[in-house]
């Protein structure tokens, strides 16, 4: 399968693309490299330096035909979000508005799509599910949420969402139970980490 991976290089990027290679598809790696870095860039993938709100540069992508596409491409420090508003409506809510239009334009309607917990706000039960009250507490899970509604709600897309801190503790803890001591553990670390970032 031909897959683009918009923000493919910064740090979650870099691991998608690298998952993919091992499962034999191929990859495009599309990327401005405002945070992500050339070195998580592998020879072996075709690289298009481009920005997500040039529509320009999205169609230079795209026009190479793709099976698929993953969208990584957004800001996401919470607190620069209540300081910058703007900065994350550009990106994370019209840069998304253009790849979306522009995938439909070149008839590539399978996606996986970057969300968030951020979405959800303050837990009202735990596990969160899918069913869980959206209340974004701010503009980084506003943006997020605004993104949620237009890949479910609007457009013609075959879609998943991930949110990936979920996922990865899922990962590195080895087990589904969020109620586990393992899993506690590591969403522990990762939390703490995330608040030190």
């Amino acid at each position: 399968m031909k897959v683009l991976v918009i923000g493919g290089a910064g740090y979650i990027g870099s691991h998608v693309v690298k998952q993919l290679m091992a499962c034999k598809h191929e990859v495009t790696v599309f990327d401005n490299l405002s945070s992500g870095l050339r070195q998580n860039l592998f020879p072996e993938n075709e690289f298009i330096y481009g920005n997500i709100l040039i529509e320009a540069d999205l169609r230079k992508a795209f026009s190479k035909g793709f099976d698929a596409f993953i969208h990584l491409a957004a800001f996401k420090a919470a607190g620069e979000s209540m300081i910058i508003p703007e900065k994350y409506s550009v990106n994370n809510i019209t840069g998304t508005l253009n790849i979306l239009n522009v995938a439909m334009e070149y008839n590539c309607k399978n996606m996986v799509f970057s969300s968030s917990a951020a979405i959800f706000g303050e837990p009202k039960y735990i596990p969160i599910d899918e069913d869980h009250p959206k209340n974004p507490e701010n503009y980084y899970g506003f943006t997020k949420f605004h993104k949620y509604n237009e890949v479910s709600d609007v457009m013609d897309l075959d879609f998943i969402i991930l949110k990936e801190k979920e996922d990865l503790i899922e990962r590195i803890a080895g087990t589904t139970d969020h109620d586990s001591e393992e899993y506690i553990y590591y969403k522990r670390i990762i939390e703490f980490r995330h608040e030190c970032i």
